[in-house]
């Protein structure tokens, strides 16, 4: 994997991270701010 790394100018750790499945920040993020549409119809029966 260090290979890799170096081949593709990404820092070791971060190569390590995606390879166990961690997603990337920009990724992460970008999905905590849906609702999925049930929860979305649960949301506005209250409202």
């Amino acid at each position: 994997m260090k290979v890799a790394a170096a081949t593709y100018e990404v820092p070791y750790s971060t190569l390590c991270r995606r390879m166990n499945g961690i997603a990337s920040r920009r990724d992460s993020i970008a999905n905590n701010g849906r609702l999925t549409h049930q929860e979305e119809s649960a949301s506005n029966y209250f409202l």
